[in-house]
């Protein structure tokens, strides 16, 4: 299973064009924060990779059962213009899955697995379940089970493992996805429900399967208001209480990796105000936020652990009509304090957006010594707009109320403590990304009517004075 892990996060909600405003949420003081539903042993899923974006999860637990209280529904949605494949998974999916090993413990030799499904797969499209075995850390068996088509009442299915195992395992990796991920394609809409799910051969099912999906967990994610963050195979940006200023700073971090052949190498992280294309490395980032100055300085704070000879990296991308016109590129040196940095923006044209990316070592830093590397970076400004959120700020984020929600005709938003000279706004995004309503917030209680608005998930956004202060999901009735 070939995860997108160049897929970027958490800027639902970007800033209205007003004049020359300062970095948004430049310290790090506001963020998202949801808790995540997984089912028990199976942590990895489509929703913790894509989470920060707030769009509908496409990993769900579902009532439709086949037997018991709940069976699993993975759909294929989309994401940011991009097909974003729903999947559950018993291990860290990357790379060819003939390499991968490790899952739940397993004792005995098992021939098949069977269970109960639903589908409605688009034409063209293929779900699809995989099995893979290992013993003493080696691939000895991967099998994959492709489903197509409509089936609108739950079916059994009993797939043999062919050809058969050849020795006992010791671990075994199982998951599923709602469309034909390897390959690359998918068709949104295709939906995949699963139930009951047992492997045959065996007498006593392994205690971490968890077939009837009867067992949930959850987890708590965060991500800081309007940045995307770039994941690594195992951890998410950190929020931190070492910070220069305010109560909080962002924290990156470079971790231990799997590479496809089953090396280990070091994995950065990274947050920034643009993303990367979905399979485009060589492509120019998309995003960021308006900006209109040819000539500028971009001010922040960082510190910075380097292990091995890890170096911290920041790009900045000054963009007109989607083309480069200035940026650069800064290696940060090791700093047990907080630094200050200054870095000169020029544009040989008059720009339209700015993309900042702060990464926690370079690409080429990928040596197992360069684990561990860690870059703090708080209070990121522009010297002609600098940062006027700070703790004012932080306590509006802390007071506002939104409600109710989910909500049918009218929403209701109070700011106490706002003043005339506070400029506050609403903004509605769907879910592809599209601003359907926008209003200039006045007084400290607010009625906003969404009555006219389609039943659905919708993301807001409640800007003071240019920076995002409280965000979230709307549920419309």
């Amino acid at each position: 299973m070939k995860t997108k892990l160049l897929t970027t996060l958490a800027m639902i909600g970007t800033t209205a064009v007003f004049a020359q405003q300062s970095i948004p949420n430049g310290s790090f003081e506001t963020w998202n924060s949801t808790s995540i539903l997984y089912p028990k042993n199976y942590p990895a899923t489509s929703n913790t990779e894509r989470w920060g974006a707030d769009i509908p999860e496409n990993t769900q637990r579902s009532t439709d059962a086949f037997h018991g209280n709940y069976a699993i529904e993975l759909t294929t949605i989309n994401f940011f213009g991009d097909t974003a494949f729903g999947y559950f998974v018993n291990a860290q999916p990357d790379g060819d899955p003939n390499q991968w090993h490790g899952g739940l413990p397993i004792s005995e030799t098992p021939t098949g697995i069977r269970g109960h499904y639903k589908s409605d797969i688009e034409v063209g499209d293929s779900a699809f379940m995989l099995a893979v075995f290992s013993k003493n850390g080696a691939n000895i068996g991967s099998y994959f089970f492709y489903i197509k088509g409509t089936q609108s009442t739950y079916a059994p299915f009993n797939f043999t493992f062919n050809p058969p195992l050849s020795q006992t395992p010791d671990s075994m990796i199982f998951g599923a996805v709602s469309s034909d991920e390897f390959n690359e394609f998918g068709l949104v809409g295709s939906m995949l429900l699963l139930d009951s799910i047992s492997l045959t051969g065996i007498t006593t099912q392994p205690a971490w399967f968890n077939g009837d999906f009867e067992n949930w967990d959850s987890i708590a994610l965060e991500s800081p208001v309007s940045w995307y963050q770039e994941l690594d195979r195992t951890t998410y940006t950190s929020k931190t209480t070492t910070s220069h200023k305010g109560m909080y700073a962002v924290k990156l971090e470079t971790k231990l990796d799997e590479k496809e052949n089953g090396d280990l190498q070091a994995e950065s992280e990274q947050i920034g105000t643009g993303y990367y294309q979905d399979n485009c490395w060589s492509c120019d980032e998309l995003g960021g936020y308006p900006y209109t100055n040819q000539v500028d300085t971009l001010v922040f704070w960082y510190k910075y652990v380097s292990n091995g000879d890890a170096q911290a990296t920041v790009r900045t991308k000054i963009r007109k009509d989607g083309m480069t016109v200035g940026g650069s590129e800064l290696f940060l040196l090791a700093s047990a304090s907080y630094q200050k940095i200054e870095i000169a923006l020029e544009a040989g044209l008059a720009p339209d957006t700015l993309q900042l990316f702060f990464q926690s070592s370079r690409w080429e830093d990928s040596l197992l010594t360069n684990v561990g590397s860690t870059l703090f970076i708080d209070e990121i400004q522009l010297k002609s707009a600098p940062l006027n959120t700070g703790i004012k700020t932080s306590w509006f984020s802390n007071k506002i109320k939104f409600y109710p929600n989910p909500a049918t005709d009218m929403v209701y938003i109070n700011i106490p403590g706002k003043t005339t000279q506070d400029y506050a706004t609403i903004k509605l995004v769907n879910i592809l990304g599209q601003v359907v309503f926008e209003q200039k917030l006045s007084g400290n209680d607010n009625a906003i009517t969404i009555a006219n608005l389609h039943e659905g998930v919708y993301f807001y956004t409640i800007e003071l004075n240019g920076t995002a202060a409280k965000s979230g999901r709307l549920i419309k009735e």
